[in-house]
């Protein structure tokens, strides 16, 4: 009677076996999900590309007024104004600006015997790369872009006087320039090369 008994339960017994040993060899579905998660978290993150200096950022507006202090015709001085926007290409590295400035001279013959005034008002685009430094702070560029000068000479010589104008046509024109960030929103600056093809001094505004 036993061992009829034993013979019945003996299937039971192998089936239940089992289905143990392959209930402990699975991982659950928490243990699953864990490992997913785990997966995720331990997957490093990309490492974005190194953007344009802390001053120069994509959206701004830079709006540069500047004096030129040497090398332009007849050693006058100019006076200008940059105004530079910020683009969202090239990881903000890039801008696009539109100058101009504004000088005169004078020459004078022997003993008075006639005057020139000469005007030139120099206008540019130009597209300017930012350079990524480690000091914020700092922000050089080099740009290259086009430019066009309007002039226009007047003229005295004996009780006469007569006027006329020209302009030089388009034609490259390169420069470099460096801003030293004193705020968030206003930096100074030296540049050379556009414009009037001499040394700058800027003070820049961000808007």
């Amino acid at each position: 009677m036993r061992v009829s008994r034993l013979l019945v339960l003996l299937p039971a017994v192998l089936v239940v076996v089992p289905l143990k040993a392959q209930n402990n060899s699975s991982p659950s579905i928490s243990q699953q999900a864990e490992g997913a998660r785990s997966g995720v978290l331990s997957r490093p993150l990309p490492v974005p590309a190194p953007a344009a200096s802390g001053f120069f950022a994509t959206g701004s507006t830079y709006v540069s007024p500047r004096v030129t202090v040497a090398g332009v015709d007849g050693n006058a001085m100019a006076f200008g104004v940059s105004v530079e926007r910020a683009l969202s290409v090239a990881d903000g590295h890039w801008g696009i600006a539109l100058n101009v400035d504004h000088f005169s001279y004078d020459e004078t013959g022997f003993d008075n015997s006639y005057k020139a005034t000469t005007t030139v008002t120099p206008f540019g685009i130009m597209g300017n790369y930012h350079f990524a430094v480690a000091n914020a702070r700092l922000d050089p560029f080099v740009g290259l872009g086009l430019g066009y000068q309007s002039i226009s000479v007047s003229l005295k010589a004996g009780g006469v006087s007569a006027s006329g104008s020209a302009n030089s046509g388009t034609y490259w024109q390169a420069q470099a320039g460096v801003r030293y960030a004193l705020t968030d929103a206003f930096a100074i600056g030296v540049e050379a090369g556009a414009g009037v093809g001499a040394l700058g001094i800027t003070g820049t505004f961000r808007f």
